[in-house]
Parts: C-alpha cells; structure tokens; sequence
C-alpha cells in the first residue's frame, strides 16, 4: 500500500506549513478525487447498462458449460450452482437480463 506520513508521530518537529503550499495540496487532491469520483460514476453507469442487456438463455447456459471446461477467460472464479436456474437451462430460448444472470451465478 502507500506510504502515509501526514500521521506519524512527529509532534514536535515544525514543519513550517504555507498557506500557498497548502492551498496547492488542497487543489491538487481535490482535483485527483474529482477525477477518480468521475471516472467510478463512468464505471457504474457502464456495469449498470451490461447489467440491463439482453441475452438468450441458452446462451448463458452454454458460457457456463465453457467456464466450468476451463482454463481460459472464461473460467469461473466461484463454483457453479447445484444446477442451472430453469430460465437457464439449455434449450431455454427466454431472454434474461445479463443483471438477472449475473445475481443468479455470483
């Protein structure tokens, strides 16, 4: 992690502190935070547009054969349901919300 020393128990050591020097920090930091806050709000807007796509059950059903085949991208990270959901199923031809998918395989 990064090093963090605004907190590190230097009390009697004057570190001569401007108000133009700090007025920079305080510009710059905000400016780093707009730009990570702006760049979350980006990233959650697209996570919530692929959550709303649609896509064919049997689809889903045949990527999850491919994640549990592994190796490759699309290997799983977490074990596989007992068994798929009945929206799930091969030969399902029902549409799901990629959203929906992804709440039922987390």
């Amino acid at each position: 992690g990064p090093l963090v020393l605004h907190r590190c128990g230097f009390d009697r050591l004057p570190l001569g502190l401007q108000p133009a020097t700090l007025w920079a920090l305080t510009r710059h930091w905000e400016g780093l935070w707009e730009q990570h806050r702006i760049a979350a709000a980006r990233a959650e807007n697209a996570l919530q547009f692929l959550g709303s796509c649609r896509v064919r059950s049997a689809d889903v059903a045949a990527l999850l054969r491919d994640m549990e085949a592994g190796p490759g991208p699309t290997k799983r990270k977490r074990p596989a349901p007992e068994e798929p959901p009945p929206a799930l199923a091969p030969g399902s031809e029902e549409d799901v919300s990629w959203g929906e998918v992804l709440g039922r395989i987390a």
